[in-house]
């Protein structure tokens, strides 16, 4: 494997993510670092790792970065060439936050021989954003190495010599001059320490500046007094990790200053306590909303001042989350007097690794195969590993993880959601698979009024999937159906061998068992090596001529039927789930029965279909139901979505009067934020299911949407809402169904994504050359008998309303520039229509 692959295919930064509570708004995954250009990540992180040699004070330096982990253990002038000034343009890559840092917020660790040489050679100077070489500071003379004794003794001989020359009864002259000189110093070094830094090409004032700042104690001191922040119009080419008052210890505010779209920080460094993290993010944060004009709120609209206290510094120690999101909003003061103006918006990730020393008690015995029963995983308290032995170390790449990323992804199912960039639950279901099936002349529709045929849909999933995972079988799977070989193979072999699990209660630990089954619960690759496991099923289920779905370990079958002959595609279903069951048991998986249901989807115009008196499966009743929810959808039998309309209402009203209840208690921010995070989201959740629908289905929505946009503002149900939308800058509901087609449609053409949903796009190939031809357009895909279901498909509305928008809108560089200029279109557009 090449370890110097290109950004967009490495997936090494997935395994620092910690995998979020089901209530919370979602999984980091590899879609937030999809697409992501160096330039706006911090990407070289250096940690001290423990090894197993039996010295307490025995390690070896890790350097992380987007392509893989290297050891640092050589000499200087072994890994000189792979990191130097040169090779990494650390200006570009926005620096480090937590290069070469030890303990104790960021100072260096001068007892340590490799810190000092990676100083060197990086050209970090003490607490501050000098950009020095190894040759200049060899060229470096006598002169400016005392220089900085020099100026402390001219700041302080003043403050000496005047007492010992008044009392000795000298001359009151020499008095005068001394004071003088004393406080012509005092000016000088305060005008020095008020400049602000950051320059990409510093001239000479920004280069004395910067040395003032590097060798003399008291220009720290003042800067910190009057909180001047190294920011200039561009991030200084190297950021200081720390000088006392921990400004840019996370290089946040460098990257909200260029009012980025979306800002990945990763800081490795060991520190005195998680704690101390929380309180430099808080001062960070605290300096860009006073110094840029900046907001941030929580995924879903919490505060996030008291989140950050909530899960960082009132955590005990070792049960901090090792990453958090939130987003920005970057605002601009024209003048003093006049109102900010909101300029943009961004989204920013933390990564923090943590140092094993820093983690649970009594684990300094623990490898990193082992595990504890009573560690939370879902907390994300692990790091890479405890312990990390010389060999592992050179294994521990994220190569074997890109060969799985791009080439064995391949022999993968389109239909397995969730485990990959480009599927989501938000792509899973709005397809037209959902009521059709493949045909070999192309796509159609099958529900259709005429046809009157039905579609049969079976769900079932597998109990304690991730436990039972056979690690032969898994491996010889890696080997034989997905060409996994050489230094991959033994990565996962390695990983997945001399697992251990011993269980504590009460302070007393079982002795360690081995591990032959499953993979590590709440780990980033479990969910990757099961989607692996079970992908042959996908072979058993195409035997019968079935559409199959994955998500995880739920799996779902699809399959038309004819109401003419419903026993032959009844039987093959049946046999289907059958052999799902015996692949499932040979495989050492055990099927939940009671979990699996058979749901029929038909067209409203059919009169009572049906699937027989009974659905008997090896000869068990298997439960044939009406509705069914999936994945947070609640599915009817002819697809009208009117119960899951009817569940959404209830559960934003219920938060509605939860909230007008403290409403009072409430400023108007916070209040807007509590709305978006608890009614909001949920009309926007798989909100691209209900286009199309009637009406007076969507007045349902649009009603809970108006009635919390009366609740933000405190309204009367009399007032006119087109006003009140308008100010809050919500758009109404059809216009937001738009907006999530549209926004799959970008990615489809962009190819980020699902590919189930981009075969349903083509652009046209005309026989000679037209006006229209110039333009984004693309073809239907296929014409519908029906106008309820056939125009509510992807493959109708999708080219329908992509058609409709102007040329710049659809040629946008950038998803950010496309949301924001498609939100602006339809928000015009319907307001000018209002």
């Amino acid at each position: 494997m090449d370890s110097t692959a290109p950004f967009n295919k490495t997936i090494g930064f997935d395994v620092y993510h910690k995998r979020l509570k089901d209530d919370e708004p979602g999984p980091l995954n590899l879609g937030d670092l999809e697409g992501l250009k160096p330039e706006y990540l911090s990407n070289i992180v250096v940690n001290e790792w423990k090894t197993n040699k039996s010295d307490k004070d025995a390690y070896e330096l890790l350097i992380m970065s987007p392509t893989g982990i290297e050891r640092l253990d050589q000499s200087k002038q072994q890994f000189e060439d792979k990191l130097s000034p040169s090779d990494i343009d650390l200006s570009v890559a926005m620096a480090t936050s937590a290069a070469a840092v030890a303990s104790n917020m960021g100072s260096y660790d001068k007892s340590t021989e490799g810190f000092k040489q990676l100083q060197t050679v990086l050209g970090l100077g003490m607490g501050s954003s000098l950009v020095s070489d190894l040759h200049s500071l060899q060229r470096e003379s006598c002169l400016f190495k005392i220089l900085p004794l020099i100026v402390e003794v001219i700041r302080v001989l003043p403050l000496v010599t005047f007492p010992v020359v008044y009392f000795a009864g000298g001359d009151e002259k020499w008095v005068e001059i001394g004071v003088a000189i004393f406080w012509v110093l005092l000016l000088v070094l305060s005008i020095i320490s008020v400049q602000r830094t950051g320059d990409e090409n510093p001239g000479h004032v920004e280069k004395i500046t910067r040395w003032f700042i590097v060798h003399v104690g008291f220009v720290r001191f003042l800067r910190q007094m009057f909180f001047v922040t190294n920011v200039g119009p561009s991030p200084p080419a190297i950021l200081r990790l720390s000088d006392g008052g921990h400004i840019e210890n996370l290089a946040i505010l460098p990257l909200l200053k260029k009012r980025l779209k979306k800002i990945v920080v990763v800081d490795g460094g060991q520190k005195e306590s998680d704690q101390e993290w929380g309180d430099s993010l808080l001062t960070a944060l605290s300096l860009a909303r006073q110094k840029l004009d900046c907001s941030f709120i929580g995924l879903d609209g919490r505060d996030v001042i008291e989140d950050l206290k909530n899960k960082f510094v009132n955590k005990p120690l070792g049960h901090q989350p090792r990453s958090y999101r939130f987003k920005v909003h970057y605002f601009e003061n024209e003048t003093v007097l006049e109102e900010a103006r909101k300029v943009g918006e961004g989204e920013i990730l933390l990564v923090s690794p943590r140092h094993p020393d820093k983690g649970l008690k009594r684990q300094e015995c623990v490898t990193w195969k082992e595990s504890l029963r009573d560690v939370d995983l879902e907390a994300g308290e692990w790091g890479l590993g405890p312990q990390l032995d010389a060999k592992e170390a050179d294994k521990l790449t994220f190569c074997c993880c890109e060969c799985c990323h791009s080439d064995s992804l391949q022999r993968l199912s389109k239909m397995m959601c969730g485990t990959f960039p480009q599927h989501t639950t938000a792509n899973q279901f709005f397809t037209p698979r959902m009521f059709a099936a493949y045909h070999s002349e192309g796509y159609n529709a099958c529900v259709e009024a005429e046809a009157a045929e039905f579609l049969g849909t079976a769900r079932q999933g597998e109990i304690k999937a991730f436990d039972t995972l056979d690690h032969d079988i898994l491996l010889s799977r890696l080997h034989l159906y997905f060409g996994f070989k050489g230094t991959a193979l033994n990565w996962f072999t390695s990983y997945l061998r001399g697992r251990t699990q011993r269980v504590n209660i009460a302070g007393s630990s079982s002795s360690p068992r081995n591990l032959h089954y499953g993979v590590p619960q709440g780990s980033i690759l479990g969910p990757l090596l099961f989607t692996l496991y079970i992908a042959p099923l996908q072979d058993v289920i195409a035997t019968f001529n079935l559409q199959c779905m994955f998500y995880a370990d739920d799996t779902q079958l699809y399959i038309a039927v004819k109401p003419s002959t419903p026993e032959l595609a009844i039987e093959s279903l049946s046999t289907c789930i059958k052999a799902v069951f015996d692949w499932n048991t040979c495989n050492k998986l055990q099927t939940n029965r009671g979990k699996t249901e058979v749901l029929r989807l038909t067209s409203r115009f059919v009169k009572n279909p049906s699937l027989g008196p009974q659905f008997m499966v090896a000869g068990v009743p298997v439960n044939i139901t009406s509705k069914t929810r999936n994945l947070g959808v609640i599915m009817d039998a002819n697809f009208t979505l009117s119960s899951h309309i009817n569940d959404l209402c209830k559960k934003a009203f219920f938060f509605i009067n939860s909230i007008g209840r403290i409403r009072k208690y409430l400023p108007p921010d916070p209040l807007k934020r509590l709305v978006n995070a608890l009614v909001i989201s949920h009309l926007d959740y798989c909100n691209s299911l209900l286009y199309g629908l009637p009406s007076y289905e969507l007045s349902k929505l649009q009603r809970v949407q108006n009635t919390a946009a009366r609740l933000i503002v405190g309204a009367r149900r009399s007032d006119h809402m087109t006003p009140i939308l308008r100010d809050l800058h919500w758009l109404p509901i059809p216009a937001r169904l738009e907006f999530k087609i549209l926004l799959l449609t970008y990615k489809c053409l962009h190819n980020q994504g699902p590919s189930y949903l981009r075969e349903l796009l083509k652009f046209p190939n005309p026989s000679r050359i037209l006006r229209s031809s110039m333009q984004s357009l693309l073809l239907k895909s296929y014409r519908p008998n029906t106008l309820y279901y056939g125009e509510r498909t992807f493959a109708f509305a999708a080219p329908k309303l992509w058609n409709s928008i102007p040329e710049h809108i659809k040629s946008a560089s950038s998803l950010p520039t496309f949301k924001t200029a498609l939100k602006t279109y339809l928000f015009r557009r319907h307001f000018r229509d209002e």
